[in-house]
């Protein structure tokens, strides 16, 4: 990256956080109506310019360009600008904060230099001081697979050292993380409690069982990453993008999830009591038997998703879009309704186009 190019991202980046800073301000004195479709201009004409700069990066300019769904109401067009202006920000700071390898001139006169003989004594050299050091670590360091589960979708390396201890890693908890490109790493069972990730990139992150309570990702992206069996209570996902996802037997309780896109992302057995789902994306998501006791749900998309045996126990689904969705075999008791109503059974669900969960009368036998 030169100069020219890094001195037009910082002024992106000062940009991008004056119209967030603006957005702040306009919700909470709420005065944000009718600005809608002028604030969306200026983010993706602000989006479009760092992708000119960077058009190699995907998660320039793709990710982060905005794409809103047409039955967005003005409130969650802002919301998602918002976060997407700090995400970005957040993003190219990272960029830029990376340090430049410094240019070193030598001068070396290489007249009289025998390449050929340099070449076998570095290969030799080399070749020994490899093998002498990884004889040295396998002395020292055995590795044990496990496999959890009756099944083997889900395995741990353990690296013991010789007394049979597990090595420990590094605790990360309470670590700033923000802005920065973590996508592919391999963060597994890590301790994150506590540390912020907000506007981290973590796409296709392995994070499975790793405990991240408390732990600060609004705006973060966690497109395709494994977060199964991992603890999420309390976490701030405000606005993040956990799309396509497996959450399996993660531990959501009161997590905040306003505004994040969950769509399809993969909930099963997932308990997320309490937790704040107010206009969340969960298109497609599949929720079988997930624990949402208590959950609010108002004006999120269940379009499609799957809720098959999951606990819903007074959540709230007040204008919330339940279309093709299924309920069978969830219990309701005590639910809000996407008109405000109280749930009684499940033909009340039908007639916000969700998918009947009446079992279907057997056919009447054939006369031969």
């Amino acid at each position: 990256m030169n100069e020219e190019t890094r001195d037009q991202l910082q002024q992106i980046v000062r940009a991008l956080k004056a119209l967030d800073q603006s957005l702040r301000h306009a919700i909470r004195a709420d005065a944000t109506a009718g600005t809608g479709a002028m604030i969306l201009r200026s983010y993706s004409s602000l989006q479009a310019r760092a992708a000119e700069r960077l058009p190699d990066d995907v998660f320039v300019c793709e990710t982060l360009r905005l794409e809103p769904e047409p039955d967005l109401d003005e409130a969650q067009l802002i919301t998602q600008v918002s976060l997407a202006c700090s995400q970005l920000a957040g993003y190219l700071e990272s960029l830029l904060r990376a340090r430049r390898r410094p240019q070193v001139d030598i001068d070396l006169d290489l007249d009289d230099i025998d390449f050929g003989e340099v070449s076998r004594t570095l290969r030799d050299t080399l070749v020994t001081q490899t093998r002498d050091t990884i004889r040295r670590a396998m002395s020292d360091i055995g590795i044990d697979l496990e496999t959890s589960g009756s099944t083997d979708r889900r395995r741990r390396v353990v690296i013991v050292d010789a007394d049979g201890d597990e090595g420990e890693a590094e605790s990360l908890a309470g670590s700033d993380l923000s802005g920065r490109d973590l996508g592919n790493e391999n963060l597994a069972g890590r301790d994150l409690r506590g540390a912020d990730l907000s506007g981290a990139n973590l796409h296709d992150a392995v994070l499975a069982e790793a405990d991240l309570r408390g732990a600060r990702l609004s705006g973060a992206v966690l497109r395709g990453a494994d977060l199964s069996e991992a603890q999420l209570g309390s976490a701030d996902l405000t606005g993040a993008d956990v799309g396509d996802a497996n959450l399996a037997d993660a531990d959501l309780d009161e997590a905040r999830l306003k505004g994040a896109n969950l769509a399809g992302a993969l909930l099963t057995d997932a308990t997320l009591a309490g937790s704040d789902l107010r206009g969340a994306r969960l298109s497609g998501a599949d929720l079988r038997a997930a624990d949402l006791r208590g959950a609010d749900l108002s004006g999120a998309s269940l379009h499609r998703a799957n809720l098959r045996e999951a606990s819903l126990v007074e959540a709230n689904l007040q204008s919330a879009d339940i279309r093709s969705a299924s309920f069978r075999a969830a219990d309701l008791s005590g639910a809000t309704l996407p008109n405000g109503q109280r749930y009684q059974d499940p033909a009340d669900l039908e007639q916000f186009g969700a998918a009947s969960s009446r079992k279907k009368s057997p056919l009447p036998p054939q006369e031969d």
